[in-house]
């Protein structure tokens, strides 16, 4: 039985997000919360084992933390379709490139750690597209920016 253990690295008998809770515990609490967590996805998915990170009180940077343009690479190992999807969208351009323009990525609409609201969302849009062009048809309260736009292209869905 002691053999065991000691195969075992220190802290691995643990699922990752217990190991995190200790120091993130509002993070975790915001993860319990997403899809993500319920379908058996822990910290590492994301930031990778980072042991040493988990060792360190925080003087070692977790294993991986994605920037903007790193993070549709990241979500579309799984999500395939609507990696490609954004791909072809003009704020996938920007993020892609690094141009300096803030535009969204996957997080942006379904949230880091704490899943979006639609509300959160249509937020995060209008920041940047607060005054729509005269072209644009006129927005009644209840309707959302993907009622006609395709979520991941952007492009009208319909009309």
């Amino acid at each position: 039985m002691l053999l065991l253990f000691a195969i075992v690295p220190a802290g691995r008998a643990q699922k990752n997000h217990e190991v995190c809770q200790n120091c993130h515990e509002d993070k975790l609490n915001d993860y319990k919360a997403h899809k993500h967590f319920a379908s058996g996805f822990s910290c590492d998915a994301c930031h990778g084992e980072s042991e040493q990170h988990a060792g360190s009180n925080a003087a070692i940077a977790p294993d991986r933390v994605s920037r903007g343009h790193e993070i549709p690479e990241l979500c579309g190992s799984c999500h395939g379709d609507a990696q490609k999807q954004y791909a072809a969208s003009k704020h996938a351009a920007l993020v892609l490139a690094k141009a300096g323009t803030k535009a969204p990525e996957c997080a942006t609409c379904h949230g880091h750690h704490r899943p979006r609201t639609a509300a959160h969302t249509l937020a995060q849009c209008q920041k940047c597209h607060a005054k729509l062009s005269e072209a644009h048809p006129k927005m009644e309260s209840d309707t959302q920016c993907w009622t006609c736009h395709s979520p991941h292209t952007l492009k009208i869905a319909s009309p």
